[in-house]
Order: structure tokens, then C-alpha cells, then sequence
């Protein structure tokens, strides 16, 4: 079934306003005590023993007012760049599998560093792909790093905007670095190819050559 942009629009409000709902009525579980704290002092009704914010819907205003309507990405390059927000819609490759169909052998097998590459090409080819995401996680690399290596194949790849989602600081600090090396902000004449993707996990686990994947 193919959506018009009426209902496309219409299912996003229903989804924002469900959200709000959400937000203010139920809450958000919020483990760190810091960030609590912070909710609290903004005027978030706090629950300190299920350590859950309820955001209330004049916070979600005061923090939407903040935003801008758009904003201008720029590719790695800085020689392309679109404005993300107002009337204006974009594609975005999508995101995150770990298996990979095998129409040769007829059979599902986890998704190699290589064939993730090779998505990121298809992606880079195509014109109505505006956004690149990590389309699947490497499973032949340490598992740690696998968002690592994920990105180090799109770098490689494709020139476009990525974007991407870490799972916690550690994570976000070490992909941050790698995007440092490659724009040369931090790191002038640093190559992303003698990048060690697995730098910091590699004492915890095991290189199996037989499979030719790392084991804890």
C-alpha cells in the first residue's frame, strides 16, 4: 500500500502526540541519579524508588521551543550539504540487521564486514538515498566492536551523511575518535585504514580461525 503524504503526516502526529502522552502519563525509567536530578530541577515529576521521570507536556514545549524549524547537514566533504526540517523529505538506508539472506546457498548466515560494504556502495549510488544508516552489524569481528567495524565500512564506502546509534558513553567516545581521524579535526594526515577497530576489546576475546570470528 502506498501512503500520500497526507497520511504519512497524519501518522507522525498520532505517533507525536501518543508520545507526549506517554511521556507525561507514564514516564521515562532513568537509572543514572545525576540525569534525575537534572529532570527534577527542569520540572519533571520524579519517582525516586522506580527511578522514573514523567516529562510534563509545558517541559516538552519549553525544549521544543528551543529547537530550530531546520538545520543544514553537510557531508564528510563539505561539498554537499540539504536543509533537514520544514516541508522538505528525505530517504534514509535502513538499519541494523545481523543476518543476510544467502540466495546462492539458500539459506539466513550473519552479515560479514564485506557484505556491509557493499550495501554502503548501493546506498552511495543511489540518488534518493540522502542519509546513509548502518544497514547491518558485522558478525565476523569482535562483537564489542562490531559498530566499530560497521562504521569503518561505511567511511570507507560512501562520502555521504551517516548517522548512527550508539548503546552507551564508552561507545559514543571511541566512534566519536574514529570521526575525528577521518575529517582530520584532531588528528591531521591519520588514515582510517590503520585504524584499530579493535583496540579496546581485543584482550577479552579469542580469534578462532577455524570460523574466522572472535569468541569471549
Amino acid at each position: 500500500m502506498r501512503l500520500s503524504r497526507t497520511d504519512v503526516l497524519s501518522e507522525i502526529r498520532m505517533i507525536y502526540a501518543a508520545s507526549r502522552e506517554i511521556l507525561e502519563e507514564t514516564g521515562v525509567k532513568i537509572y543514572n541519579k545525576d540525569a534525575l536530578e537534572i529532570f527534577r530541577k527542569n520540572g519533571a515529576v520524579i519517582n525516586t524508588e522506580k527511578m522514573i521521570a514523567r516529562i510534563l507536556q509545558k517541559m516538552i514545549g519549553r525544549a521544543l521551543g528551543t529547537l530550530p524549524v531546520s538545520f543544514r547537514l553537510l557531508n564528510r566533504d563539505k561539498d554537499s550539504s540539504f536543509d533537514l526540517g520544514g516541508e522538505s523529505s528525505y530517504c534514509a538506508s535502513r538499519h541494523n540487521a545481523i543476518y543476510i539472506f544467502d540466495e546462492a546457498q539458500m539459506e539466513r548466515r550473519p552479515v560479514t564486514k564485506e557484505e556491509v560494504g557493499k550495501f554502503v556502495l548501493i546506498a552511495d549510488d543511489l540518488p534518493k538515498i540522502h542519509l546513509t544508516d548502518i544497514q547491518a552489524m558485522p558478525q565476523d569481528v569482535l562483537p564489542k566492536a562490531s559498530i566499530h567495524h560497521a562504521l569503518d565500512a561505511f567511511f570507507n564506502n560512501t562520502s555521504k551523511n551517516i548517522f548512527f546509534s550508539p548503546e552507551n558513553i564508552d561507545e559514543t567516545r571511541s566512534l566519536l575518535q574514529m570521526i575525528r581521524v577521518v575529517s582530520e579535526e584532531e588528528l591531521p594526515g591519520s588514515d582510517i585504514n590503520n585504524y584499530d577497530c579493535d583496540k579496546k576489546y581485543k584482550k577479552h576475546f579469542k580469534y578462532n580461525k577455524r570460523t574466522s570470528s572472535y569468541k569471549p
